[in-house]
Order: C-alpha cells, then structure tokens, then sequence
C-alpha cells in the first residue's frame, strides 16, 4: 500500500522519539522508499522525490517541515494531530528498518550515503537545480545497485 509521506514522517518521528530533522526524515524516507519500491514493486509513498543538492527530497514534505530548519521536528507541530498513525505493517517494517541504520544525527552520513556515485540521485541532480524528479526506474535501478553490493 502507498501512504502519506507525512505519516510516514510522523511514524517516523515518533520511532525516534521525535529527534529527526527534516533532512533525516527526508533521507531515511527516500531509503526505505528505494528498498520497498525494489522488493514490493510499488512505491512506498505518494508522489515524487526530487534530485536537491543535499540528496533526494519529497519536495511535499519538504514544503511542510521546512519552517523547523536543521532542528528536530517536533512532537506538537501541529499538522501531526490530523495525520493518521501508521499500523504496524509492511510499510511501518520498512521506515523501521531504514531507522535502525540510520538512528537520529546520522543527517551527514545519510546524505553522503544517498549522494554516493551511480545512485539515482547523481543520475538526476543538475548543479544549482531543484525540480529534477527521480523516476521510478532509477529507483528500482539503484535497489538493484545497493542490494548487489550486500
């Protein structure tokens, strides 16, 4: 099933005890996107990640996180007492795991993992660009790229 990035952001920020920032969020959430659209044949969230120039970002969730900066998304922002919880499940398994190797402060080394060479990211980012959507063929090829090197 698709959900939300927002409540795949808030499921997240709770696991964390709400110690992510936006840009961890958005880094562990492309993660756990690249591994459930490789493995399930489906997209894990709605829309689009986008080729930025710290990583990919769901311009969406983005847009909403953006006014908390590099601090930790918190607890009471608001917009997270409209957003359904997210059932353990396949979805909920696989922003868990993307959480346990990537455990709040990890924000450096999520970007240098999500930036690395031949990724779907360095296939789509354009110096000084935004909007440079990743397609979902470049997602499968990059689950298929980090899968081979386990």
């Amino acid at each position: 099933m698709t959900i939300l990035a927002l409540r795949a952001a808030k499921y997240l920020s709770k696991q964390s005890q709400w110690k992510y920032s936006n840009l961890e969020l958005q880094k562990i959430l492309y993660i756990a996107h690249v591994f459930h659209f490789g493995a399930d044949d489906s997209p894990l969230v709605h829309g689009n990640f986008e080729a930025w120039e710290f990583g990919p970002v769901h311009p969406d969730l983005y847009h909403t996180l953006k006014v908390f900066g590099a601090r930790s998304v918190p607890r009471s922002f608001g917009i997270f007492d409209f957003t359904a919880d997210l059932e353990e499940g396949s979805e909920s398994r696989w922003l868990s795991d993307a959480a346990v190797a990537f455990p709040p402060g990890s924000g450096p080394g999520l970007v240098a993992f999500t930036r690395q060479e031949h990724t779907a990211w360095s296939k789509h980012y354009k110096h000084g660009e935004c909007f440079n959507v990743i397609p979902w063929e470049s997602i499968v090829d990059e689950y298929r790229l980090l899968t081979r090197a386990c």
